[in-house]
């Protein structure tokens, strides 16, 4: 019973943290009241730095919750550095082969164009470039690692079942909220690629810095050449 009791505690933290991360765009309204912003007319620039400013009040709240799991895995990670980094290296060219190769076939076979989640984040870009480096090459990649990755990890026994599990709600938050018609849906499969190599690279490691890494290699490598 007690058992059955701390799975279910477990799961309902996962659940809150999916909430949190869901709605955590209201902390940018802090800001929008401390300055005064008008909400009628938000810039682009404006809007790069409040989101910038509500991942970063994700990742001190992700930390704050999983600081001592986190403080181990670091040791862990950087003991084992080179050996992380082998499996990192390889299940990212996994992870993005397979990204570029769904990418095209859907966009040749469907002219579906690219995912709206990509244009999102090129439009913010073009805003404020270098912040949107730090914003998508740094604090996304924690925050995502952490809720998509770490959050749950140890509640699923069949890491296969994990593995797949998480790359799937991986690609469906990446295009959910930017869904015109069910050919976007098939974008899930490109990100959730990625998203299942992460999964794997963390369960091979057991250190969850391993995924972060490598997922801010990808997001700042793509954030500088859309800048470049």
């Amino acid at each position: 019973m007690k058992d059955i009791e701390k799975k279910l505690i477990s799961w309902g933290k996962v659940l809150l943290i999916f909430l949190l991360f869901n709605y955590s765009w209201l902390f940018q309204l802090i800001p929008v009241y401390i300055f005064n912003i008008g909400l009628d007319n938000i810039s682009g620039s404006t809007n790069v730095l409040l989101s910038a400013f509500s991942s970063c009040i994700m990742v001190f709240i992700l930390f704050f919750i999983y600081r001592k799991s986190i403080r181990e895995e670091a040791k862990h990670f950087f003991k084992n550095f080179w050996d992380c980094f082998d499996v990192g290296i390889v299940s990212w060219t996994v992870g993005l082969v397979i990204m570029v190769a769904s990418n095209i076939l859907i966009s040749t076979l469907f002219d579906a164009g690219v995912a709206g989640n990509e244009q999102s984040v090129q439009s913010m870009i073009a805003s404020l470039p270098w912040i949107m480096v730090i914003n998508a090459g740094i604090l996304a990649p924690i925050v995502e690692e952490i809720i998509f990755r770490k959050s749950y990890e140890h509640l699923i026994k069949n890491k296969i079942i994990y593995v797949l599990i998480s790359g799937f709600i991986f690609g469906l938050a990446h295009v959910t909220g930017n869904i015109n018609s069910w050919v976007d849906y098939l974008f899930i499969i490109p990100y959730g690629a990625l998203g299942s190599c992460f999964a794997f690279s963390y369960v091979k490691t057991k250190s969850i810095l391993t995924p972060i890494m490598f997922h801010m290699i990808h997001n700042t490598v793509l954030v500088l050449i859309s800048i470049l």
